[in-house]
């Protein structure tokens, strides 16, 4: 039996809660939401076991789709609500915001079709009937409802009084997007309550992030600076999540090796998509800089995989400690208008090669620095996709770098020095480089692609 064979009847074993639209349709799986869930192709299931699979993952992420209700209203349903969930679900098999909500809206639209059955507690898709109706609700509220002019703050983290906060968090400014990456648990629980006035004391700032670091960290690193930064009127946004993968693809295939840790990651497209958006905004809310974060790593999945089992170590642990991420800084900036459209200057805040064990070869020095060049020219590749780019700069340093202490007996690392700018930035937008001499002043060079504009 086929998988597509397999999953038409798992679906038919639902029973009569769910009423998809075009069964034949559906278990071709057209947009590869099934086979993540169920593990194929690895995984071969009976009809039965993949209803079962089936029943226990998507009555998963409603649960946390309902948990997030909060959120969902204070977003109005946008998109930007799957992040949230697909940050805080942890299934065994990869999946990003985009699938997640395929799987909801598929799932919510053949539960409207029967909204009227239910099925008894004794059958198996009871539970999963009951958590759809929920999330369906929480839905219909939204959409029955006009928009307040103030919208709501979302609940506060577990065991944190929030009834003395007067005033929205996070901010009314920040987008959706900015939100569900707000929202995740960890990070609203560290940082419920603080914005750009109501800053908290010195025992609430976050060490720059290194190469180490777990994402999560990175992302509260991100996300206070801009709660601390960001006001009403200010003209630049920054992206809350480090950027290490080009695309999605890239990213599923770490999933396993991080440890399920790569859903913290965001990618490139996610980035510009995030830009883009942003760059769309009016009035006092315009955008004239897009900042991101950036974090690759170089060493490949087998490589991880081989030196985690001769040291007898979890392969998530041995990446988590032995596998240096990269840091880099990108600015988009909106420089002038061209007719009806816009141009964009792009600056890649680029230092050294992270630091390595004195022990490397050399020949994977070199590998590293040419995967390396790739991975900035697809990201260049993908940013000239989404913006007409006349002017590209790389390289560079911070206005007002300061040294690691000199008892540390390390110098900062990529991700610290990339940290360093982008905290630079934020803190005294004035330091941005917008001219080419105030940008040769700061070390960077022109991109060749970018030569003749």
């Amino acid at each position: 039996m086929d998988q597509s064979e397999v999953l038409r009847k798992a679906l038919e074993l639902l029973g009569d809660d769910l009423s998809f639209q075009s069964l034949a349709q559906v278990s071709k799986d057209p947009d590869g939401i099934f086979s993540p869930l169920l593990g194929m192709p690895e995984f071969h299931p009976t009809p039965e076991e993949a209803r079962d699979k089936i029943i226990e993952q998507v009555r998963m992420a409603f649960l946390f789709c309902v948990k997030g209700g909060d959120v969902y209203h204070r977003v109005r349903g946008d998109k930007a609500f799957y992040h949230l969930i697909a940050a805080d679900w942890n299934p065994a098999t990869p999946s990003n915001a985009a699938s997640i909500e395929k799987v909801v809206t598929l799932f919510v639209d053949a539960r409207r079709r029967y909204l009227a059955h239910v099925s008894s507690e004794d059958e198996p898709t009871w539970k999963l009937t009951i958590s759809i109706d929920q999330f369906i609700a929480i839905i219909d509220g939204v959409n029955s409802t006009v928009a307040n002019r103030t919208p709501r703050t979302i609940n506060p983290p577990r065991g944190v009084d929030a009834s003395s906060l007067d005033r929205i968090w996070p901010p009314p400014h920040f987008s959706p997007l900015d939100i569900a990456i707000m929202a995740e648990a960890t990070t609203r629980k560290a940082l419920f309550g603080v914005d750009h006035e109501n800053k908290g004391g010195d025992d609430d700032l976050l060490e720059y992030p290194h190469d180490q670091r777990p994402p999560l960290y990175v992302r509260q690193y991100l996300s206070r600076l801009s709660l601390a930064e960001t006001k009403p009127d200010s003209d630049i946004a920054l992206f809350l999540a480090p950027v290490a993968f080009i695309d999605d693809e890239q990213r599923q295939l770490w999933h396993k090796p991080t440890g399920h840790k790569s859903r913290f990651y965001a990618t490139v497209d996610e980035f510009l998509e995030y830009a883009k958006l942003e760059f769309r905004k009016t009035g006092k809310n315009q955008k004239h800089h897009v900042i991101g974060l950036l974090t690759p790593w170089f060493a490949g999945i087998d490589k991880v995989t081989s030196d985690a089992q001769k040291n007898d170590k979890p392969i998530p642990t041995w990446w988590q400690d032995r596998c240096l991420r990269s840091g880099m800084m990108v600015c988009v900036s909106r420089i002038e208008k061209d007719g009806f459209r816009w141009n964009y200057r792009v600056v890649v805040f680029k230092p050294n090669l992270p630091r390595r064990n004195e022990g490397v070869v050399v020949l994977e020095k070199w590998q590293e620095q040419l995967e390396w060049e790739d991975w900035v020219t697809d990201l260049l590749d993908k940013t000239d996709e989404r913006f007409r780019i006349t002017e590209g700069f790389i390289g560079g340093r911070a206005l007002h770098h300061v040294p690691a202490p000199a008892g540390r007996h390390v110098r900062a690392d990529q991700v610290e020095l990339s940290c360093e700018i982008v905290t630079e930035m934020m803190e005294e937008p004035g330091t941005i480089p917008t001219t080419r001499e105030q940008l040769y002043d700061r070390g960077f060079q022109v991109i060749w692609r970018y030569r003749d504009f």
